[in-house]
């Protein structure tokens, strides 16, 4: 995980630097309806991956790597029945399912990567999509998104379970991510004004 000699090493579960390990504050969890997280590779290395950390709180919510050269990608059962993509749909938002997905897929990178991982891997375009496109929370977050809408991976989650109506399984998700960016930005040293 550390990319330099002199790095501080970090807690496998939460990534977080060892003496700020945040794995007592974390917590299990169980998805209402199963996940995959579908990983660029350079997004696998990033410590601050959202999409990541939720792979590794929820028991069914497990993590394929995309594009990593000594791990090939496994594409079987993301198009299972009842699958559904949570990304932005290409006209305006299309009504959320009539019936409950079994399963739904999610896109972990920066949003060039994730339009990239959406074009290159065939399946992904043949899901029908669970989007939304109204401005995301006004919250502090580890990376400067692009557009209003844009969300991290883990808020993007928590929104999809929000608009299938499990209102606080999605409250949870973005406690555990502002918590998550807040102890991130203690770790940084940003003084609590700018966090």
């Amino acid at each position: 995980m550390a990319r330099h000699a002199h790095a501080k090493p970090r807690c496998s579960r939460c990534r977080l630097h060892v003496d700020r390990c945040g794995c007592d504050w974390l917590p299990d969890l169980t998805a209402p309806i199963d996940m995959v997280v579908v990983q660029h590779w350079k997004e696998a290395r990033k410590p601050t991956s959202t999409g990541g950390l939720l792979s590794r709180l929820a028991s069914n919510c497990p993590q394929r790597i995309y594009g990593a050269r000594d791990q090939p990608f496994v594409a079987a059962g993301l198009d299972a029945e009842g699958t559904w993509l949570v990304f932005p749909s290409r006209e305006s938002d299309p009504p959320p399912p009539a019936v409950l997905p079994r399963q739904l897929v999610i896109v972990d990178g920066t949003w060039a990567q994730a339009r990239r991982l959406v074009h290159r891997i065939p399946v992904l375009g043949t899901l029908p999509r669970l989007s939304f496109s109204v401005a995301a929370r006004p919250v502090r977050r580890l990376r400067l998104p692009h557009a209003p809408e844009a969300r991290s991976t883990m808020e993007a989650a928590a929104d999809a379970y929000r608009v299938l109506g499990f209102e606080d399984f999605a409250r949870r998700l973005e406690a555990v991510h502002d918590r998550f960016v807040r102890e991130t930005l203690v770790q940084r040293g940003i003084p609590r004004a700018q966090r």
